[in-house]
């Protein structure tokens, strides 16, 4: 039984499926940390009006030309990728199971949407769309990255089961194929300069990008977006404001999690920064203090979760929330404040 399985780190960032399996691959190299600290220092909020027309409150990080420009992968100076139609699949290799063999045995890891309701592990019974990193396979079942449980990290999927859920996108609902097909990434040697994006940041930028969090409009690149986006957006330290106030005003829904996330994975970068700028103890220790304050809000979250399943009220743990966040938020400030 062949088996072929590229290297996976523990990735830097949870939030996001997409965050997770970029931060994975990269986490493998270690001369790719001071791009993925440089490129996700910065918070970003935007409000949009899906198709269905309800609200969604999107947060996510940043830098100088993804998410808005170009996808993060796209960005990433260390990824050689390719970009293929499910169409050109099926056409060229008969099946997607022959094209994870083939682009595996070549040293390329694969990012796709696919379709939840034909992989038994996910035991969803309507279509719904879902995206999902491959790298590697051992026989017939390939190795596939993903959040199950809660949790990032290796699933089992039958090859035969993965190539009818990438043909059969067809009825699903959710985001969309925003990806359009599939990506094929490679870890490249030599970085290959993208857009304005900065290649290989040095200290110096990485500082630099610290304070905007506290003074956005001081980088260029908020300024740039804001003027092409067609949506209004928030950045840095004012996204805990966002938050706070979606929160207050009862706009989030108890189920979305993500903005927790993304703010645990947000301080979470601000400490490998000040670890790699060798900035000090006392700060390592805000730090810390920080992260300890986000898990407090996390499991009031949760608790406030269960509260709301089960009837109960939960205007005093909105309330927890809210004081929980607003000292979050002083405290990043007061941590970036010290060295600005």
């Amino acid at each position: 039984m062949k088996e072929v399985i590229l290297p996976i780190a523990k990735p830097i960032l949870n939030c996001y499926s997409k965050s997770a399996a970029l931060s994975s691959v990269l986490a493998t190299k270690e001369e790719t940390h001071p791009w993925t600290i440089h490129s996700n220092l910065q918070m970003v909020y935007q409000q949009l009006r899906t198709n269905a027309g309800t609200m969604l409150y999107w947060f996510d990080t940043c830098n100088e030309i993804s998410p808005f420009l170009l996808q993060e992968w796209v960005a990433c100076p260390f990824l050689k990728n390719s970009n293929y139609t499910r169409e050109f699949v099926a056409y060229k290799w008969g099946s997607f199971s022959n094209f994870i063999v083939d682009n595996v045995d070549s040293g390329n890891y694969m990012y796709t949407m696919v379709n939840e309701k034909h992989i038994k592990a996910y035991e969803k019974e309507s279509d719904s769309y879902h995206d999902l990193l491959i790298n590697g396979y051992i026989g017939d079942m390939a190795v596939c990255h993903d959040f199950f449980s809660g949790i990032y990290k290796q699933l089992l999927i039958p090859l035969e089961e993965l190539s009818e859920s990438f043909s059969h996108l067809s009825g699903c609902t959710g985001i969309d194929d925003y990806l359009g097909g599939i990506f094929t990434w490679r870890l490249s040697d030599l970085p290959v300069f993208v857009g304005n994006s900065v290649c290989i940041p040095n200290k110096s930028d990485i500082l630099k990008k610290m304070s905007s969090i506290l003074y956005p409009l001081n980088d260029s690149y908020p300024n740039q977006i804001k003027d092409k986006w067609p949506y209004e957006l928030t950045f840095g330290i004012e996204c805990y404001s966002a938050i706070i106030e979606l929160v207050r005003e009862g706009l989030l829904s108890v189920y979305d999690l993500r903005p927790f996330h993304l703010l645990i994975d947000h301080v979470q970068i601000l400490r490998l920064a000040i670890e790699y700028c060798v900035l000090g103890g006392k700060l390592k220790t805000s730090v810390a203090a920080l992260t300890h304050e986000l898990e407090i809000v996390g499991n009031v979250v949760l608790k406030r979760q269960m509260k709301y399943e089960a009837g109960k009220d939960i205007v005093q743990d909105t309330l927890k929330i809210v004081s929980l966040l607003r000292n979050a938020r002083d405290l990043e400030r007061s941590i970036i404040e010290s060295f600005v």
